[in-house]
């Protein structure tokens, strides 16, 4: 599979910090889901891909929200709400 310009990129920078044979694992972790490949340094300085990408809905805004449960469990709803309507700008 041909690389993206992206990952040519990474690939040019990564091959002063790799060796040929290294594996590489490349995350792209945004707010709504996280996607993950892997890839191998291979003998022209270039990566090739050895896993498919895969992902799913585990970005940062999922964390958010479980933060934000737990600080409901540690203060009290009823706290978080008063809180969160004083700070509605913000």
């Amino acid at each position: 599979q041909q690389a993206s310009s992206n990952e040519d990129k990474a690939a040019s920078l990564s091959s002063s910090f790799f060796e040929v044979g290294d594996k590489v694992m490349l995350c792209d972790l945004g707010g709504g889901t996280a996607d993950i490949a892997c890839h191998q340094m291979d003998e022209c300085g270039g990566m090739k891909q050895i896993s498919s990408p895969s992902g799913g809905p585990w970005g940062s805004t999922y964390i958010d929200d479980a933060f934000l449960r737990l600080l409901t469990e540690v203060v009290s709803a009823e706290w978080m709400r008063e809180f969160q309507l004083q700070h509605a700008s913000q």
